[in-house]
């Protein structure tokens, strides 16, 4: 069979894939090599053999190399190969389609050393100690030496590819199916399994508005109108005009909210998840017969890998689409975020609006049963990058369309930080909105009137006050001051207003003593309601103390004040002491400074104050210290 001219150097790849190299014209037409659909065959081999590498590296990195936990969980033993798949079906699609118009020697073997190029390289993603361009041209020598080795087994390879690929195909889609199949399952006996619940006990709904800080909280006297929901639901709730958060980021805020401990305490943190050394606040109210249910727009530290689905019977944390299963390889990610960048898409794939999220929790509720429900809401709009749907994407800005393409790491001049402070303040608006949402629909369903409400956030964010945009690196009180709202219809005064600070850290001991479960002891903190309710005042013992706390993320910006280490600090009366993780002391009034601009830790006459919150900082981690030796050997 003839061949093009300038081709007499490359391996003879019409023999790699025929079964028999004398054939003729006529039969060749049927092998792997000359149809369109063997081509796309030959990519969906690939994809499943890279799949299926991918898996068995990220299975050796979580046994072998000691690696916390699986990030997608077992999940990757389907949704990376079939990520894998999609991906080299496609270039397979692709490549019989320039096969028609250019069939050859030539297209074939770029095919196959680009096939198995991708695959190493898509494999070697996940290993992040060689540099990128060391990685790829690994990839590339690999695949010259697979296509000169496969062209030395025809038979065995072709017949390989077909013996293989379509039972593989199917062997996804069971176990994906498989793996739906189970949780359903699960669900169902965990429901059936149900202890039984205090007569007349309260459902409990805690929404948390991720990345919320109350200083841009309309309740909390901003300028802007971006809550008047929140205000509106004021006037039947107890609000909380100083509470703080116990760290300035998700997952150890989170932690603290439902367990009842410091981040110091907790084992949540950048890339360790929350283990099981303490109860959660879902487990409790599981034990005392309550169905439990969480619905999470936090796209990554609310995945369940992270831990805090532990005690929620039911769980969901993202989307499943396209561009999320694609995701779950790290070669798929990285393309979809090029494609994202590209077309000037700013919103994850795997984010849930707040919308989607009310419509999932409203869904759910029909089908429990008369028993008490605990519901988990998060929603994720107020976050980077800051990209409401209409028409609050343009509420808080008349002139031009808000800026959204801020990075972490990255520095913003002043028109940015207002292009995003507007971004920002118009998805607050939105959550706002659907807040009151999501309580109609609890009231149409006649849901509310026995229902404790508790609103807050668990952290804030920084526009620049101290020299950057976002959160998580650094423990000044935009970041942390969050605002916090509690409604229990008949049970709780409405339109009262608590100047006291307090810390979200008493959240879990409040639900409980809410709910009339008896058991406050299991969680440390006290119930909030002693500022409502004064009788309870000495039951409850001595406040909590106001510690921050967060750890540095690895590869900060030195100008972040979370790059010198760990940061904790404590606020006391109208003090704010910082001790940075250089140990360096900051000092601030935050009644006539709550900006934190001017730090008072140099002058003379804060010495006796100094000393003072150093004792108390000191005393406060001591103490939580031993709280967790105790809590933990108790209930492990």
């Amino acid at each position: 069979m003839s061949r093009s001219s300038g081709q007499e150097g490359l391996p003879r790849l019409g023999p790699v894939l025929n079964a028999n190299q004398k054939q003729t014209r006529a039969d060749d037409s049927s092998t792997i090599s000359h149809r369109p659909a063997d081509i796309i065959l030959l990519g969906l081999f690939f994809g499943i053999a890279a799949g299926a590498a991918e898996v068995a590296f990220r299975l050796f990195a979580y046994s072998v190399l000691n690696r916390s936990f699986l990030k997608q969980g077992w999940n990757i033993v389907w949704a990376v190969p079939l990520a894998h798949l999609l991906l080299f079906g496609m270039l397979g699609l692709l490549l019989a389609l320039m096969w028609i118009r250019w069939r050859g020697d030539r297209l074939l073997y770029i095919a196959l050393v680009g096939f198995v190029a991708i695959g190493v390289f898509a494999v070697l993603l996940n290993y992040q100690r060689f540099h990128l361009i060391a990685r790829a041209l690994l990839s590339l020598g690999i695949a010259i030496q697979a296509g000169g080795f496969l062209a030395r087994h025809p038979n065995g390879f072709r017949r390989l590819v077909r013996m293989v690929t379509l039972p593989a195909i199917g062997l996804v889609v069971i176990t994906a199916s498989a793996f739906r199949a189970k949780d359903a399952v699960s669900e169902r006996r965990a429901n059936a399994n149900l202890g039984s619940a205090r007569a007349s006990a309260p459902n409990v709904v805690l929404i948390v508005m991720d990345v919320v800080r109350a200083a841009d909280v309309s309740l909390y006297g901003y300028e802007r109108q971006t809550t008047p929901n929140l205000e509106r639901f004021a006037q039947q709730s107890v609000v909380f005009d100083n509470a703080i958060s116990t760290s300035p980021w998700t997952l150890p805020s989170h932690a603290s909210m439902f367990t009842g401990h410091y981040p110091h305490e907790l084992s949540a943190d950048w890339n360790e998840p929350l283990d099981d050394a303490f109860p959660t606040l879902a487990e409790r109210m599981r034990d005392h017969g309550y169905v439990t249910g969480g619905f999470v727009g936090n796209y990554f530290y609310g995945m369940p890998e992270y831990g805090l689905n532990r005690g929620f019977i039911h769980y969901e944390s993202r989307r499943v689409n396209l561009a999320t299963v694609m995701n779950a390889s790290a070669f798929g990610s990285r393309l979809v975020r090029v494609f994202n960048q590209f077309a000037n898409r700013y919103r994850r794939p795997e984010m849930r609006r707040a919308e989607t999220i009310n419509h999932r929790v409203l869904d759910w509720l029909p089908r429990r049963s008369t028993r008490p429900f605990f519901i988990f809401v998060n929603y994720i709009d107020a976050h980077l990058p800051y990209d409401p749907p209409p028409p609050y994407d343009l509420k808080f800005t008349l002139t031009e369309p808000p800026a959204r393409g801020h990075r972490r790491g990255q520095r913003a001049t002043e028109s940015e930080v207002r292009g995003l402070r507007d971004a920002y303040d118009g998805a607050i608006a939105y959550e706002d909105e659907q807040l009151a949402a999501l309580l109609r629909g609890l009231k149409r369903r006649g849901q509310l009137a026995n229902t404790v409400v508790i609103i807050t956030s668990d952290h804030g964010e920084e526009f620049g006050e101290h020299g950057w945009v976002t959160h998580g690196n650094g423990l000044y009180l935009p970041a942390v001051h969050v605002p916090l709202l509690v409604s229990y219809p008949g049970r709780i005064p409405g339109g009262i207003r608590v100047t006291d600070r307090i810390t979200l850290r008493d959240l879990p001991a409040t639900v409980v003593d809410l709910a009339g479960l008896g058991a406050e002891e299991t969680f440390p903190g006290r119930s909030l309601s002693v500022h409502w309710d004064s009788t309870r005042t000495t039951a409850y013992g001595a406040r909590s103390p106001l510690l921050l706390e967060v750890n540095p993320y690895q590869g900060e910006p030195v100008w972040y004040a979370g790059a010198k280490g760990k940061m904790h600090s404590i606020i006391s009366g109208k003090y704010h002491y910082i001790v940075n993780g250089d140990e360096r002391e900051e000092l601030y009034d935050i009644v006539s400074d709550p900006w934190e601009k001017t730090d008072l830790s140099g002058l003379p006459d804060n010495r006796r104050a100094l000393m003072d919150l150093r004792a108390a900082l000191s005393a406060a981690m001591n103490e939580s210290s031993r709280t967790r030796a105790t809590s933990a050997n108790e209930f492990r």
